[in-house]
């Protein structure tokens, strides 16, 4: 599952907003937001281009399962 917070702080360090990730990567608008509501996480694909536009690693947006 992606980590809103992390995700969110990201964006705004970027200095866009969720529509704008959205639109850089390649993504219907509204899909974030879902994936918030729903708990859902996206494909490896739709995540590899939300970490490019975003310049991290994926791993970098997901729930960290504590041990």
């Amino acid at each position: 599952m992606i980590n809103e917070e992390i995700l969110r702080a990201k964006v705004i360090k970027k200095g866009l907003n969720i529509s704008v990730l959205e639109q850089k990567a390649g993504i219907a608008n509204g899909t974030i937001g879902k994936w918030f509501l729903h708990g859902s996480t996206p494909n490896v694909e739709t995540l590899k281009k939300v970490a490019d536009v975003l310049g991290c690693k994926i791993d970098d947006l997901l729930v960290k399962e504590e041990d």
